[in-house]
């Protein structure tokens, strides 16, 4: 999943949501989630299951600032099984 956003002022912040549910059968089973700005990871973290094939929902937010003013930003979600 990507978006872009183009960033008013060098100033500006902006607020990274992301929410997803998921199942799996195993409880040693786990996500890994990163997070780009362009082609910089920016953030990544691991959500471990339960198992049983119990839903769950899976946040994760961060604010990221740094930016030239009027110059595009895209955001990349990359999720996939942790190993």
């Amino acid at each position: 999943m990507s978006q872009a956003f183009t960033p008013a002022e060098s100033t500006s912040e902006i607020v990274f949501n992301v929410s997803f549910t998921w199942s799996v059968a195993n409880s040693s089973t786990a996500l890994t989630v990163a997070v780009f700005r362009d082609t910089t990871c920016v953030g990544i973290t691991v959500a471990s299951a339960a198992g049983n094939n119990t839903v769950e929902t899976f946040n994760y937010s961060f604010i990221d600032t740094g930016y030239a003013a009027d110059t595009p930003v895209t955001y990349t979600v990359r999720v996939g099984r942790a190993t």
